[in-house]
């Protein structure tokens, strides 16, 4: 079985009990053990059968230290806060009699560990929850030696040790100095530490064909007291598989201290190609690794980047929502703890374009580029760097064409309300008629557009995709000019010959001058 941690110094057994770190709450445990019939034994066995065990279980906070060690008597302040959900396992140690001194004896060795030790058999034993008070009570115990295990956890709370408790202990002064009393209901006040996980996104001006970056920051667990190293650390992240790839070489993991560990050695990535889970699992040497930091530096975090490549958003809502999981195991036998991070979004959008002619009819062969563009002074648009390049498997600024119906499409455009999941932001798109079709005139203004809901020519369903929509008009060549053979055509003509003849008549005139 796995080492467990004991807190008192094996001086006291040979007289007193003994009792570790936390425990949990109780009803009563059947063992081997009867009540003796001594001519002399300091323990008053009327009580066995009707001992108690209380576990008043506390989280500790940033800074909070687990303060001075219990004495088995209830405490009127300690720190942390009271933690609701936790379950207990306890176990007596059935092949050991508290009845005699040898008892005692073998009893702390199996305690502390001790090479020489017998080797504890365990009952099936007893589990208890802790309530909202933070404690969990074991009565109606038979005197014995116990082994206390923390079995479940709220999510992001690191077990802490099993431990070895004696029921009943010696009673200890409020300095930790043993009385002449025997304490039959012990209480204990193990403390727990929490992990914690975040995620960032970082996304600004990414559409589709980009690739936006995913950064997971979470804490090492301390190894247990019992443990050398902690034996666990998986990072898990589901991409959305519709909407974002990725693969083992976009992954990097460091610490956040600057340290950059090495793929293959201290971790490994794997990909799954169908549904994009991603899971990076540290092997030994980057366990021990996280354990060496750990120690060195409390506040040192694990950092697991990843970046996903954005994919056409085709039939999805454009949308993508995403966390990360972290497991990790400090070694002490308790399970392990899972802490899930904060949920971060990104969002695209579509633009679609209808082109037509001053009759309403459709115009196909209109091509336009797109630009990142501003408000100018003057009303118009200032455009910002050139066209831009959208959709996978484009290495050039795209020119989007009107087909057969007049119109084309966008797809995959990021939002310009919000970026990097919550940063608020009041950016444009303009779009830039190149070329128009035959026979009509360029649009001379860019066609500067926002692409969030609210904005104009924007629709946003609930559950579909932020489209912004334009019918734009072209105005035919021939609105330029008069009908040809009409009288407007004539006056051109005479106005042109009088410009030439004037130009001649003040050529020989100054020719005559000279």
């Amino acid at each position: 079985m796995a080492s467990v941690s004991f807190k008192r110094t094996a001086a006291f057994v040979a007289a007193f009990g003994i009792a570790l770190a936390p425990a949990t709450a109780g009803l009563a445990i059947a063992t081997a053990q009867t009540n003796p019939a001594p001519a002399y034994n300091s323990i008053d066995w009327t009580q066995n059968g009707q001992a108690s065990l209380t576990v008043v279980k506390k989280l500790l906070g940033a800074g909070e230290n687990p303060g001075d060690p219990a004495t088995g008597e209830t405490i009127g302040t300690t720190p942390g806060t009271l933690l609701e959900g936790v379950t207990f396992q306890l176990q007596q140690v059935t092949n050991v009699d508290l009845s005699t001194n040898e008892g005692w004896a073998a009893a702390s060795k199996i305690a502390n560990g001790a090479a020489d030790a017998v080797t504890p058999v365990l009952d099936e034993g007893i589990t208890q929850t802790t309530g909202a008070n933070g404690e969990a009570v074991f009565s109606g115990l038979q005197f014995g030696l116990y082994l206390v295990t923390e079995t479940v956890v709220p999510e992001g709370v690191v077990p802490s040790a099993p431990f070895y408790v004696f029921v009943p202990m010696t009673s200890l002064a409020s300095d930790g100095t043993p009385t002449t009393a025997w304490n039959y209901n012990p209480v204990v006040y193990p403390k727990n530490t929490s992990s914690t996980a975040t995620k960032e996104v970082v996304d600004a001006d990414d559409n589709v064909g980009d690739s936006i970056t995913y950064t997971i920051k979470s804490d090492i667990p301390a190894v247990a007291t019992n443990a050398t190293t902690i034996t666990k650390y998986i990072v898990q992240d589901d991409l959305d598989e519709e909407q974002l790839t990725t693969t083992p070489g976009q992954i990097t993991v460091g610490l956040s201290d600057g340290t950059v560990f090495a793929q293959g050695t201290d971790y490994t990535v794997t990909v799954n190609a169908a549904t994009q889970q991603v899971e990076i699992v540290f092997t030994a040497a980057g366990l021990q690794k996280l354990t060496d930091a750990k120690t060195a530096n409390s506040a040192v975090q694990v950092v697991t980047t990843i970046e996903a490549d954005v994919k056409e958003i085709g039939g999805t809502d454009g949308i993508v929502k995403n966390q990360a999981i972290v497991i990790t195991n400090n070694g002490s036998g308790g399970g392990d703890t899972t802490t899930t991070t904060n949920e971060v979004e990104t969002k695209w959008g579509k633009v679609t374009i209808n082109k037509k002619n001053e009759a309403g009819e459709t115009l196909a062969g209109a091509e336009f580029q797109l630009y990142r563009c501003e408000p100018g002074a003057d009303g118009g648009s200032v455009l910002i760097g050139g066209p831009l390049t959208v959709g996978t498997g484009v290495t050039e600024p795209n020119t989007f064409v009107t087909n057969a119906q007049g119109t084309f499409t966008i797809d995959g455009l990021h939002v310009t309300n919000l970026e990097n999941h919550d940063d608020a932001i009041n950016k444009f798109y303009c779009l830039v008629e190149t070329k128009a079709p035959a026979g009509y005139a360029k649009l001379v203004e860019p066609i500067r557009f926002q692409l969030h809901p609210g904005a104009p020519g924007v629709t946003d369903v609930t559950g579909a995709n932020i489209v912004y929509t334009a019918d734009v008009l072209n105005v035919d060549d021939d609105d330029f000019l008069p009908e040809t053979g009409g009288m407007g055509v004539g006056l051109i003509i005479a106005a042109g010959a009088g410009i030439i003849g004037a130009g001649a008549y003040a050529a020989r005139r100054n020719s005559a001058k000279s």
